[in-house]
């Protein structure tokens, strides 16, 4: 393998392992906020 493929592939893999952190992140923040919003809805006792 040619070391120009290694550094495409590698530029390509951590551009998809950004990616795909940054959906679980939006994800991730999505369900901390209807938690809260239905915890807050709940009435209180």
């Amino acid at each position: 393998m040619h070391s120009a493929t290694k550094v495409i592939l590698g530029t390509v893999g951590t551009a998809v392992a950004g990616a795909a952190a940054l959906v679980y992140a939006r994800w991730e923040a999505q369900q901390y906020t209807l938690r809260h919003a239905t915890v807050a809805a709940l009435p209180a006792g």
